[in-house]
């Protein structure tokens, strides 16, 4: 899935937020979706020594007709103690965070992206910029993981699906006052993450079929609202995986924005589980919570995990 893996892959497109004028669609605009299951969620629960840790999948961009989350999810979020974001979102606006962001994501030295990139990539980046009505040489100065995450963010905010409806600032808008606030990554980590990608790899992917990914975005947001784990695995890894098979620079790019992160997250929330003593609110991408070597599978060995199913 080209166009997306950015958003799902990673929190900080939250960071890359664009004045954009949101559209509050109507359930009935939207239109009904028809579910598979009616009853699934991205809502798991686990029991821990002496604590529970609830773990929900989200998405990071929205739209207003999401909310509210099915009724057993906001009862957990409401009974939590600590609600642990990958990204806290309050992390956003730090001068630090800021200054980190805008320096490291423009390139130094007087280099552009052709210096980096090939020319059929930054033909493709011409011509998908053109798409949007940006001069491409505004962009040119641009980090390759920085560009693809401000692709990226554009994409979603021309379907309407924009960062401030997006899971993550729907529940930091209604924390529970009892709640604390911790992170599972940071900013920081994250950008040093994908620095350490192969920027041209990283880009060409998400610049490939960027008009197919239209449709390819609307059936993953389907997929969330419905909780299909199995529509949403094949969305976000089938094509991946096909893929990594005979490009070793695409498995690293798997093996990084997602199971590497797997692992740390899965550590984390056994942490949790092992020496906590109160409710945890979890929410992570969904895309590392389904399928194998996710989060959930990484912990299901050890302990009960419980998938959560609406009455």
């Amino acid at each position: 899935m080209r166009s997306i893996i950015a958003t799902t892959a990673v929190c900080l497109a939250l960071c890359l937020q664009h004045p954009v004028a949101a559209q509050k669609t109507s359930a009935m605009e939207a239109g009904q979706l028809e579910c598979r299951d009616p009853a699934s969620t991205l809502l798991w629960k686990i029991q821990g020594r002496n604590s529970r840790v609830y773990l929900f999948g989200s998405i990071h961009v929205g739209k207003a007709d999401f909310y509210p989350l099915p009724s057993a999810i906001e009862s957990a979020f409401q009974e939590a103690e600590q609600l642990v974001f990958e990204v806290d979102p309050q992390s956003m606006a730090d001068a630090e965070v800021i200054a980190q962001i805008q320096t490291r994501g423009i390139l130094q030295d007087g280099r552009n992206l052709r210096d980096l990139i090939s020319a059929p990539v930054i033909n493709n980046l011409v011509m998908t910029l053109t798409s949007l009505g940006l001069p491409a040489d505004n962009f040119m100065n641009f980090q390759p993981w920085f560009l693809t995450m401000v692709i990226t963010n554009l994409q979603m905010a021309s379907l309407g699906y924009l960062p401030d409806y997006g899971i993550e600032m729907y529940l930091l808008g209604k924390k529970p006052d009892q709640a604390q606030i911790l992170e599972l990554e940071s900013v920081i980590e994250q950008i040093g993450m994908l620095e350490q990608l192969n920027g041209e790899t990283f880009l060409a992917y998400t610049l490939a079929e960027f008009e197919e990914g239209k449709e390819q975005i609307q059936q993953m947001i389907d997929a969330w609202r419905c909780a299909d784990q199995e529509q949403l695995q094949n969305i976000l890894f089938s094509e991946l995986a096909t893929e990594a098979e005979t490009n070793p620079e695409m498995q690293k790019l798997m093996e990084m924005l997602f199971f590497d992160r797997n692992k740390k997250m899965s550590a984390a929330i056994r942490e949790y589980l092992e020496h906590g003593r109160d409710d945890y609110f979890v929410v992570v991408g969904a895309g590392h919570l389904i399928g194998d070597r996710s989060v959930i599978d990484l912990l299901d060995d050890q302990y009960q995990v419980t998938a959560v199913r609406l009455q």
